[in-house]
């Protein structure tokens, strides 16, 4: 039986401050960023983010996938340097 590897983070602010209503609509708007670590990404995982995507933006809350399936990840292999643990293509 296989899991998920999709994973969301979600950005947005929610504190009102005095501003214009220009302003407070631009702080108040919301990002969500869906991270697919599935090696098909076009499979289940990456399905289930679509739809939830659909669904996000139909509210008006803007979206970004980042797809991890073409990318070269491995563990820290500096103690200092944790950037050496990404490499892209």
């Amino acid at each position: 039986m296989g899991g998920l590897s999709g994973l969301f983070a979600a950005f947005g602010r929610s504190h009102p401050r005095t501003a214009s209503s220009h302003d407070n609509e631009r702080r108040n708007k919301m990002k969500v960023i869906g991270f697919n670590g599935s090696p098909r990404k076009d499979g289940n995982t990456g399905i289930l983010i679509h739809k939830v995507f659909h669904e996000l933006e139909k509210e008006g809350i803007e979206t970004e996938l980042v797809q991890l399936s073409h990318k070269k990840i491995h563990g820290c292999i500096s103690e200092f340097d944790a950037s050496v643990a990404f490499e892209s293509e």
